[in-house]
């Protein structure tokens, strides 16, 4: 362990941030499959009465009506994943390979990740406890709104 050295992330080229698509509202990412080691259960209690679209990349594991009551958008391949975006959310309990979400910071788009997720203080980088849907709800709203607001007002 004491031969062991911390390297730094190496982020990947992209092309400069896309334009905003015309939303009503804020774009949610999740980068990842429904799964619950992904986060899929804390995202989905964090947002309930948010008025949000939730852009979900992967399949849908834990049921075809898991995000029941979000207005959710299916990612279609072909298109960027991050067009659009206000935020790109990924809580994982477990991480091993954050590509996307480094593609994400590369591009300009704020971040809300778990620490599980390995990588430790970026720019553009906001870290939250795995499977902590409050705080991660409180995180989403200031990331979004650019300061804190009661959970009370959030609903």
């Amino acid at each position: 362990p004491l031969k062991a050295v911390k390297l730094d992330w190496v982020m990947p080229k992209v092309e400069a941030r896309l334009e905003s698509v015309a939303a009503d509202r804020p774009r949610i990412v999740f980068p990842a499959a429904t799964l619950a080691r992904k986060g899929a259960h804390a995202l989905r209690d964090a947002l309930q009465g948010l008025d949000v679209t939730l852009v979900v990349s992967g399949r849908e594991h834990e049921g075809t009506d898991f995000w029941r009551g979000l207005d959710v958008e299916r990612h279609r391949p072909g298109r960027d994943l991050f067009a659009g975006a206000s935020l790109v959310v990924l809580p994982a309990l477990v991480e091993h390979a954050p590509r996307a979400l480094l593609r994400a910071l590369a591009a300009g788009i704020p971040v809300v990740a778990s620490r599980e997720c390995g990588l430790g203080r970026l720019p553009g980088l906001t870290a939250v406890a795995a499977g902590d849907a409050k705080a991660l709800r409180a995180t989403i709203l200031a990331a979004l709104y650019g300061e804190p607001r009661p959970l009370a007002q959030a609903a």
